[in-house]
């Protein structure tokens, strides 16, 4: 996992590494590491589904998008909103 994380990172500068990125992952490697435990595709194939997950994710994690809509912030607030209202 760790080289994983390491590569994506390397390959995404903007991103880096942010916390929580190890929880998605996790799930992903546990699922091909037990499906093909001594396949040594399973690491690249892994690597694979993670990047196109984070693909989708891309923007919440970027610093850059910290004040736009789709940032996690104003995320965040919306659902604040649509609590206090009930």
């Amino acid at each position: 996992m760790t080289r994983i994380l390491f590569i994506f990172a390397r390959l995404n500068p903007k991103v880096l590494y942010v916390q929580g990125m190890n929880e998605i992952l996790a799930p992903i490697f546990y699922i091909l590491n037990a499906s093909y435990p001594f396949e040594k595709i399973q690491e690249a194939a892994c690597f694979y589904m993670f990047n196109n997950i984070m693909t989708d994710l891309m923007e919440v994690h970027i610093k850059d998008f910290g004040k736009k809509e789709n940032s996690i912030h104003e995320r965040m607030k919306i659902i604040n909103t649509m609590l206090l209202a009930y």
